[in-house]
Formats: C-alpha cells, structure tokens, sequence
C-alpha cells in the first residue's frame, strides 16, 4: 500500500478571494508534493474563490467581526485540526495562530507561522483592550513557534529582537507580469482624454490617504481617479466623493480578482501607496499594491516610509512624497504626470524592478525553507 502523500493545512481569516500570497504559497506546497487544504470563512456576498490546484474549505460562521468572530473561528479552526490529517500546520497571521498553536502542540505536529504584518500595530486595532489582548496572544504563542516567516526585513528584526526567534524574509511579491492589456479603457468605464491615476489594495481602510487624494481631486481637474478594493472605509469615500467637487472624475471598484485588478492597473499612469506614519505596522509596511504596480509598468507616487523608501529609491520607480495635504498631493501627481523625461527613465527602470520583484524569484527562499524544515523534521520526501 503507497504512503500517504505529505501534507499541509494552512489557515486564514479571510474569505479566500483576494489573499495573492496565501493562494501563491498554497502553490508551492502543490509543486512540492504535498497535499493541501486551504481553510477561511464565507462571508455574506463572498465571491467563489476560483478553480484552483489545490482543496478549500470555507467556513460559515455565526460571528463576522469582533472578539466573538475570532473566539469562535479559532475554536472550529482548532477541532477542524484536531481532526484532520497533517504533517504541518501553517498559520498566516497572529489571528489564527492560536488553533494552529495548540492543534500542533498536542498533535506533534511542525507549524509554521507566516506574518504578513506587524499585527498587533495595525490601525485597526484602535481598541485599547483588542490591542491588550492580542499583544499578550502574541507574547504567549510567538515564543514557542519555531519556524517563522515575514514580509519585510524591518518586521523580521523588531520580532527577532523581542523574541529571540529568526524570522524567514519572504517578501508578498506578484508573480511576473505582462503589461499586455485585454480590455480597453472605454470597457472599463476610464477617460480616453484624462490621465488616469489608481489606488488600489485589498482593503482599503483608516490610514491609507484615500481621503487625501479625493480631496486632492479637485485641483486636478484632467486627472481620473479610480480607487479599487474592498475595506471598512469605502462606504465612507463614496459618501466623501459625493459631496467632492470632482465626483464625475472618480470610479470606485468593488473588490476583484487578481487578473481584473490588474486590467484597471495596466491601464492608469501612475500608481498611488499613500499609506500614514501613524503607527508602526504602517512604518515598516511594505505593501503588495507597490509591487502589483511595478509589474504593471506603472511609476509609484509613495509616502516616505521606511520600506517603501527603501524600495523606490533602490529601483528608481518612481518618487516619494512628505506631505499628502490635498493641495500638495495634487501637485505632485500632475508634476509626475507631465514630466516626461522622468517618465522615459521610470519605464526603463521598471522593466528591470519587474523582472527582479517577482514570484518567480521569491518562491525558491520559500522552497529552500520548506526543505529545511523537511530535513529538519523527518517528513519524507
């Protein structure tokens, strides 16, 4: 009788549809021989997550926010491991590290715990008792989890020094792209006639310079504004966009596919990440939307924060900006729009940063790491 194959459980709060880098190591786990199962939840309204390589599984829940969500996701989560078949548990992020945690724990089973950002310092986390009691998960769990992944080298270093643990860089990198557009502007409702500036991601919350930039709108008046994604502030910015001055220059898009995002992206001339110091989850951040433009071939216009810096002054895609008061964003983003040699120079070098910043390139630290582990814990290969 054949061995049963390698497998993984990997776990995260979301409902599956947008999470690029979970679907991406999802992925590698299949290249690698492993059988994987992929768990989240459904929300009311979730989209189907797609055909993919790999099995899903999507949780109807009683609670969709909250402290009663995660209570009740992480102990379904936890009796769903308990029970199920697994040589390593994969949590992606602090919000399911408890199940993942303890499932392992009492299985003996290898986990892996993935952060996509410095958690308990999201803006999100406005509640001074949520950020208590996530701070204190974290400072009970994260000790214990041997095998650690994160998203920037900033994040790596604060948890390394306040855990003693090595944290893994695997940055949230796209896979490489061709800017070879399938749709035109008129069928995606953009001007023929106006520069198209974009703003996207898949949450578009508190923080992130969206109101900024609708009310940098009206100094703008031959630039269009599409801002593309889902988050709690949106009802808001529409509400915002109402009472602007230039409301008929804006598009707001509901929360898309990976391969329709990108439509609209290929089709703007200029990227926007106008995220705020405001906290350090922020500062360190390094987010996938900045990436996601430079396989588009766009230039970025990004606050001067610590990663982003980094970034953009390493690749030359772009330029940083200080202050995003409505009246100065505004002028940088026509003075982006219209200098045209900067524009020659930001073409040449994101053709190099896309071939750089890519998946393809990424993916094999992920592998070299999988392997080590592999090694380290006897799971055969």
């Amino acid at each position: 009788m054949p061995d049963a194959p390698k497998s993984v459980i990997l776990s995260v709060s979301n409902d599956l549809f947008s999470d690029q880098r979970v679907d991406r190591t999802c992925s590698v786990f299949v290249e690698l021989g492993y059988d994987v199962l992929l768990i989240g939840r459904k929300l009311p309204g979730s989209p189907l997550p797609g055909t993919r390589p790999y099995r899903t599984k999507r949780m109807r829940l009683w609670f969709n926010r909250g402290f009663l969500f995660y209570a009740e996701y992480n102990i379904r989560l936890f009796f769903r491991l308990l029970f199920s078949p697994a040589d390593i548990f994969y949590a992606n992020d602090l919000d399911t590290l408890p199940a993942n945690y303890w499932a392992a724990k009492i299985r003996r089973k290898v986990l892996i715990y993935d952060s996509h950002e410095y958690f308990t310092e999201m803006p999100e986390l406005d509640n001074p008792l949520a950020k208590k009691f996530w701070t204190f998960l974290e400072r009970r769990l994260l000790p214990g989890s041997k095998y650690n992944i994160t998203v920037s080298p900033s994040i790596a270093e604060i948890y390394e020094d306040k855990y003693g643990k090595p944290f893994r860089v695997i940055r949230n990198l796209p896979k490489r792209f061709r800017p070879d557009p399938q749709k035109t502007r008129a069928a995606l409702h953009l001007p023929e006639d106006k520069a198209v500036v974009i703003l996207q991601g898949g949450g578009i919350n508190k923080d992130r310079g969206a109101e900024e930039l609708i009310a940098a709108s009206k100094y703008m008046p031959d630039v269009f504004i599409v801002i593309l994604g889902g988050g709690d502030q949106m009802e808001q910015l529409k509400v915002l966009a109402k009472d602007a001055v230039a409301r008929g220059r804006m598009l707001f898009v509901p929360r898309q596919s990976y391969e329709n995002m990108m439509a609209y992206t290929v089709l703007a001339d200029l990227g926007l990440s106008l995220e705020k110091a405001t906290n350090m989850n922020m500062e360190l951040s390094l987010p996938n939307k900045v990436f996601e433009y430079i396989q588009a071939r766009i230039p970025v216009l990004s606050t001067s924060l610590r990663e982003k810096k980094r970034l953009i002054e390493t690749y030359g895609v772009g330029e940083l900006i200080e202050d995003i008061s409505p009246p100065l964003l505004a002028q940088k983003i026509k003075e982006m729009l219209t200098g045209e040699s900067k524009r020659v120079y930001w073409k040449k070098q994101l053709d190099i940063a896309s071939g750089e910043l890519c998946w393809e390139h990424e993916k094999k630290k992920l592998i070299a790491f999988i392997r080590q582990i592999e090694k380290e814990e006897g799971i055969d290969g």
